[in-house]
């Protein structure tokens, strides 16, 4: 069976998956995905303007795509980040907050030589860290 890439591209992403690359086929013919989901940190400590709010980052998740006979997606499975890597992008998170490299979302652009990265507010609402830009040293 045949699909189209770019289309299963795009209905990953209404589920919210970013960045999906197409590795192949598992042997039961599923497509293999690699790609980011958005998903709730667990940091404690002042963010700024978090106003209490969770903060969302992009994490890798690898996802398995069973599509129909039309090509349409029938079933998804994984996806869903794990705790090591959601430890990992937290304590990222918190390593740019320590060394002031995430710049406040009330900013309207990237102050200072050390800010890469910023809190964006996504169309659901959802504050999430996105790089911006590499070190300016």
């Amino acid at each position: 069976m045949t699909f189209d890439e770019q289309a299963l591209k795009k209905e990953l992403a209404k589920r919210g998956f970013e960045s999906a690359s197409i590795r192949g086929r598992s042997p039961d013919g599923r497509i293999e995905v690699e790609a980011n989901k958005l998903h709730p940190l667990p940091i404690d400590g002042d963010l700024p303007s978090s106003g209490g709010k969770p903060l969302y980052a992009p994490i890798p998740v690898t996802l398995l795509v069973a599509l129909d006979k039309g090509g349409r997606i029938e079933s998804i499975s994984g996806g869903t980040p794990d705790a090591p890597s959601i430890a990992a992008a937290a304590s990222h998170v918190r390593m740019l907050r320590d060394t002031q490299q995430l710049a406040d979302p009330s900013a309207d652009r990237l102050s200072g030589k050390r800010t890469t990265h910023a809190i964006e507010v996504d169309r659901e609402g959802r504050q999430v860290v996105r790089r911006k830009r590499f070190s300016i040293s």
